[in-house]
C-alpha cells in the first residue's frame, strides 16, 4: 500500500458520501496539494463503484478531470459520488468535494472520473521514455527550499534535466520520483504523483510567484501488473509547458515506469500572478 493511500482513508456516511481527514503532511500552502485532493476523489469513486459492481476490475481508473475551487482548510473533507452512467465497459462518476466552514458546506473541488476494466492484448507505442538517463542512485535528491511546503518531504525527487528556481530558457524537466519513505505504488499514488512536478514557471523565473492549479486531467495508461512490477522504485516524469502568458500556463507530464512503460499522462492549467 502506498503512503498516500494510508493518508486518504475514507469513512462511508451513506448515500454515496464519504469523509476523510485532511493530512498536514501533504500541505502545499493553505491546504493539501492537488495530487492529494485528486487521490482522495479517485479513492471515493473506486470505493463507491466497488460497492455497486460484481466485477473486481470495473474500478480500474481510465481518466479523471479535477477542477480546483478552493483550498481545503478544514480538518476533514467530504466527498460525494454520483453515478452518471454505468455500462459493462465504462462507468462515469461525478465527484464533489466539500468542507465545513462556519457551519456551512463549502465546495473545494469537482471532478469527472471514468473507471473501467482493461481488456484485450493490443499494445502499440508511439512515444517512448527519454533515452540514456543516468541511474537514479547517481543523482542527489533535491532538497527543496527552506520553509518549503510540507508535501515536498513526502516525495524523493532527483533532477536529471531542469533546475527549479532558476531563470532558464525552457521549462522542460526530467526527474526520478517516488514516495518518501519508499512504498509500493498504486493508482492513488500515481494520481498524486501526476501533480508532483513543480509549476513550469519555477523553471523560467528564480523567485516564487503566487500560483494555483485551476484544472487537472490525468489519463491512466497502466495495467495493474505494471504497478506490481514497479514496486517502490522511482518513476521517470517528464514535464513541460507550451506557453506562459497573461496569468496562465499549461503543464503536461508523462509518467514512466522503470521498464519504460507509460503509466499515466497529465495536463493542467495553472493560474499565476506576476
Amino acid at each position: 500500500m502506498s503512503n498516500i493511500t494510508k493518508s486518504i482513508a475514507l469513512s462511508a456516511l451513506g448515500d454515496g458520501v464519504y469523509e476523510g481527514q485532511t493530512d498536514i503532511n501533504y500541505r502545499l500552502i493553505t491546504g493539501p496539494f492537488g495530487g492529494w485532493v485528486s487521490a482522495i476523489m479517485l479513492k471515493a469513486a473506486t470505493v463507491h463503484l466497488n460497492g455497486l459492481s460484481d466485477d473486481p476490475k470495473a474500478a480500474h481508473p481510465v481518466s479523471m478531470t479535477v477542477n480546483f475551487i478552493a483550498p481545503i482548510t478544514a480538518p476533514s473533507v467530504r466527498v460525494q459520488v454520483i453515478v452518471q452512467k454505468m455500462t459493462r465497459t465504462l462507468c462515469f462518476l461525478r465527484v464533489e468535494a466539500t468542507q465545513i466552514l462556519e457551519d456551512k458546506s463549502v465546495p473545494v473541488a469537482s471532478a469527472l472520473v471514468i473507471l473501467g476494466p482493461r481488456r484485450g492484448d493490443l499494445h502499440l507505442v508511439e512515444q517512448t521514455m527519454p533515452p540514456d538517463l543516468p541511474p537514479a542512485h547517481t543523482i542527489a535528491p533535491y532538497g527543496g527550499r527552506a520553509g518549503g511546503p510540507n508535501f515536498f518531504a513526502r516525495y524523493e525527487v532527483r533532477y536529471v534535466i531542469g533546475v527549479p528556481f532558476h531563470e532558464g530558457e525552457q521549462s522542460r524537466s526530467i526527474v526520478y520520483t517516488r514516495e518518501h519513505p519508499p512504498a509500493p505504488i498504486d493508482a492513488f499514488a500515481l494520481a498524486a504523483m501526476s501533480d508532483v512536478p513543480l509549476p513550469r514557471l519555477m523553471f523560467r523565473r528564480p523567485s516564487m510567484m503566487p500560483f494555483a492549479t485551476v484544472t487537472l486531467t490525468i489519463n491512466f495508461h497502466h495495467l495493474e501488473s505494471d504497478l506490481i512490477t514497479q514496486g517502490s522504485d522511482e518513476l521517470v516524469i517528464e514535464s513541460r509547458t507550451r506557453q506562459i502568458r497573461s496569468g496562465f500556463f499549461d503543464q503536461t507530464s508523462e509518467l514512466w515506469s522503470k521498464t519504460g512503460i507509460l503509466l499515466a499522462t497529465s495536463e493542467q492549467m495553472v493560474w499565476f500572478k506576476d
